[in-house]
């Protein structure tokens, strides 16, 4: 964390130089946040959302992000934290314009697949179809419900869902007691809890 904090502040005061060595330090935490992100936004494997595919495309994300003084990191917590985000976006972009895997139009020509499971392989095709659909609904709504967090709210879940920190260190990094982060971490998850009750697991 600190040759990252020391790159950090090299990159404030104008050394580009700073950028690659960055990179370098903070691979292996962005490789392992991909990694975990992916797992966590696909409720199955997708080949083409790997947690490579995700890197390379935030790397240019983050060259963007970090020319613009208003959102640049100060400390390592901060710049992991702004690769967070754009990592859960990166995913978001992709499950949204990722293409069908089956062929609609020929679910569409065969109402009946479902009830002929031999019927030409459509049922499970079509379930693969609608749950991908599911899918891309049920984050797209969990995208908007974030939207509507306060600027505090947004910092908490990051730090407790993207980057899986303790509320106990979110509390220390951002001068709080723990009994505050609590209290917005459960008033966070109740909105999130709220939006998404629809794709909530049936209960037996």
């Amino acid at each position: 964390m600190q040759l990252m904090d020391g790159c950090l502040e090299r990159l404030a005061a104008g050394d580009d130089t700073a950028w690659d060595e960055l990179i370098d330090y903070a691979f292996d935490r962005l490789q392992g946040l991909c990694r975990t992100l992916v797992y966590k936004q696909l409720s199955k494997p997708d080949p083409r959302i790997t947690p490579n595919v995700v890197l390379a495309e935030v790397h240019k994300r983050l060259v963007t992000a970090m020319k613009n003084p208003k959102v640049q990191p100060k400390n390592a917590e901060q710049f992991l934290g702004l690769a967070a985000r754009n990592i859960r976006w990166q995913i978001g972009d992709m499950i949204r314009a990722r293409p069908p895997l089956v062929d609609v139009q020929l679910i569409d020509a065969n109402p009946g697949a479902r009830r002929y499971p031999d019927g030409r392989g459509l049922s499970a095709e079509l379930e693969a179809y609608e749950a991908a659909v599911k899918e891309e609904e049920k984050w797209c709504i969990l995208d908007k419900t974030l939207n509507t967090l306060s600027e505090n709210e947004r910092e908490i879940f990051d730090l407790c869902w993207t980057l899986d920190l303790s509320q106990s260190k979110v509390a220390e990094l951002l001068g709080k007691t723990r009994n505050e982060v609590d209290s917005i971490w459960r008033k966070v998850k109740k909105k999130i809890g709220a939006a998404l009750k629809d794709y909530a697991p049936s209960k037996t």
